[in-house]
């Protein structure tokens, strides 16, 4: 027999027994019935293609192990958490999902300008005495991410313990020499899930999207902004990109600081320091931590907005960078927006990422047939993650309305339910809504099905 023959046969009975690898793990874990069908009929089709793009990026919960190590370093000590007799629906929901209970006494200052956002996050930073703790996604070697690093550096030189964790892809071009004064200067840095070790654990597409700086364990900087000068700067120009961060000073504040203990640990494998002491009331606003991602239980901010979405009577709003939704949600909104619920979402007219902006199109039109709003942001580059529903809770955080940040990242958004700070969260939406094109038109019929294979690669690339 020749050696072509073999090599024939050897493709073939490689076709039928790759996919037999990977099909007991793909029907076990837990995804999206869609996602599902799309790996299936990837592997089936595509074995030699499809079998090792899922050995690489398939993983959605972290193994074990390393599961019950994070969760171990998730301490969430007891912070002050309201009494469960004053929990409402979402924070009974979210106790129940093994989350930290809802805390009052926190002051929430919102960041929606740049160059304000600039001096939230300096002050934070250039504020701490004993520590302080920085997790972001995307820290550039650009003016902004170098005056960061000057000021963690200056911190350092004084003597306060400065840790620093980037994500291995979102800061992949940020050259070691960067990181150099830091580190003689006694601070520590770690590269979260770098993108050749995620490769062979599996965990390659599981990045860590939250933006989280602590300082001294009382007071916190968080949202949906990066470092770089796309997102914040001292002076910021007309095209600086729309987004949202906030400065919280109270209970949540420590929250956040467990939360960055727990990616810390993974990290680093270092394990968190001994308890902070009890944290001070700092204001009356209600805020809940939560953290949400392959380190947790279940998914407990989808879980939060679906259950929120479905009992909203009033208004449901989004404002999201990257609109491509699951199923169950998208449910809710179109049920809601044909009961008359003011259901509007908020997107930029055009995002940074193609794939995605032709991924959103089909969920928008069927929203808007089914009568919410559709918005068009218009001008500089909309980032700005957050939702308000009825008046009863309001989220700001990292996460887009897409399947990567609802069931792939890691991600931490506070959930706010004092009806003084949803309405300023509300009141800081609607001047953006003016700024907007409304709605979508109806899409050509070649254009349709573009937009539906687009929907099956859009949680893929991960996205700022």
């Amino acid at each position: 027999m020749s050696f072509g023959i073999l090599l024939q046969y050897g493709f073939v009975i490689g076709a039928v027994l790759l996919p037999l690898l990977v099909i007991p793990d793909l029907l076990r874990t837990r995804r999206s019935p869609a996602a599902t069908l799309a790996w299936l009929l990837g592997v089936v089709l595509l074995p030699y293609i499809a079998v090792p793009f899922y050995l690489v990026f398939s993983g959605r919960k972290l193994p074990g192990l390393r599961r019950r190590h994070r969760k171990a370093a998730l301490r969430l000590a007891d912070v002050g958490e309201l009494p469960p007799e004053r929990a409402g629906d979402l924070d009974r929901l979210l106790r129940r999902l093994h989350l930290p209970g809802a805390t009052g006494g926190n002051r929430v200052t919102l960041e929606p300008d740049g160059a304000e956002a600039h001096r939230a996050v300096c002050a934070v930073i250039d504020g701490a005495t004993r520590s302080l703790h920085v997790a972001i996604y995307i820290l550039a070697d650009d003016e902004t991410g170098r005056d960061i690093l000057a000021r963690l550096t200056a911190r350092a030189r004084a003597g306060v313990d400065v840790r620093l964790l980037i994500d291995g892809v979102g800061s992949m071009d940020l050259p070691e020499a960067a990181l150099a004064g830091l580190r003689d200067a006694g601070g520590r840095v770690a590269s979260f899930n770098p993108l050749l070790l995620g490769v062979f654990r599996g965990l390659a597409n599981l990045r860590n999207h939250r933006k989280i700086v602590v300082a001294d364990g009382v007071v916190a900087w968080s949202g949906g902004r990066n470092f770089s000068i796309d997102y914040l700067r001292a002076t910021c120009p007309p095209d600086c990109w729309v987004d949202l961060s906030f400065t919280i000073a109270g209970p949540a504040a420590q929250l956040l600081q467990e939360v960055f203990w727990s990616d810390w640990a993974f990290a680093s494998g270092e394990a968190p320091d001994a308890m902070l002491p009890p944290p001070l009331a700092a204001g009356d606003a209600v805020v809940q931590i939560v953290p949400s991602g392959p380190d947790v239980p279940g998914d407990p901010l989808f879980s939060a907005l679906l259950s929120a979405s479905f009992a909203a009577r009033r208004r449901i709003w989004i404002i999201t960078p990257y609109f491509v939704p699951d199923e169950s949600l998208m449910h809710a909104w179109l049920l809601a927006a044909r009961m008359g619920v003011d259901v509007r979402i908020v997107v930029p007219q055009r995002s940074d990422s193609r794939l995605v902006d032709l991924a959103r199109m089909s969920y928008l039109r069927d929203l808007q047939q089914a009568g919410a709003t559709i918005l068009l942001h218009q001008g500089p580059t909309l980032h700005m993650k957050a939702f308000v529903i009825d008046d009863h809770v309001a989220g700001i955080g990292s996460a887009n309305m897409d399947s990567r940040s609802l069931f792939l990242n890691f991600e931490v958004t506070a959930l706010i339910y004092s009806p003084a700070d949803v309405g300023r969260v509300a009141a800081l939406a609607e001047p953006l809504m003016g700024n907007c094109g409304r709605g979508i038109g109806g899409g050509g019929r070649h254009r349709r099905p573009i937009s539906g294979a687009a929907r099956l690669f859009a949680p893929l690339p991960s996205r700022p």
